[in-house]
């Protein structure tokens, strides 16, 4: 059986419940942090949107790390597209060594960006940017993840593949 303090305010018993002075109650931070929230939940606008696909689609480790960091938890208002089919026709893991991830990350390059600016744009201005992210990704893992009998050429020379192919047949 549980206990319930009771304590009098004002002639008024509360059960279990703090209260404060009505000055410190209509203090502006609590409605400035509600603001914050509810700016945070809205829809990102065009703008805000390729502004945060630009983060996170840079050829760099760093951008790499951000994506993953969202992936696990995608940050509110943006409605980013995070399905993926790995590496589509092509194997996810040709040496040994997976190309999933880098595939997954690509796929939300190419999903995302045409989305927001329709494939004639996203050819014109965002492609390359999303497989030279895509190849820089690929050759990230082979340098990490070389293995005993499995040298680090093959696993070079297969991301190169990739890239090609996607430069040539990517749409």
């Amino acid at each position: 059986m549980h206990k319930v303090r009771l304590a009098v305010v004002s002639g008024v018993a509360l059960a279990g419940v703090m209260t404060t002075t009505p000055a410190l109650a209509a203090e502006p931070v609590a409605s400035a942090s509600v603001a914050e929230a509810a700016a945070k939940r809205k829809p990102k606008t065009k703008a805000e949107k390729l502004k945060r696909m630009g983060q996170l689609t840079k050829a760099d480790y760093t951008s790499y790390l951000g994506w993953v960091k969202e992936q696990k938890k995608p940050k509110p208002g943006y409605g980013f597209d995070w399905s993926t089919d790995g590496c589509s026709h092509a194997p996810d893991n040709p040496t040994g060594i997976s190309f999933y991830w880098p595939c997954y990350r690509h796929d939300f390059g190419y999903r995302n960006y045409k989305k927001l600016v329709g494939k004639a744009k996203f050819k014109k201005s965002y492609k390359a940017r999303v497989d030279s992210a895509f190849y820089s990704d690929m050759k990230s893992r082979c340098w990490g993840f070389a293995m005993p009998g499995r040298p680090r050429v093959h696993c070079l020379r297969a991301a190169k593949l990739y890239y090609d192919t996607v430069v040539r047949l990517g749409a």
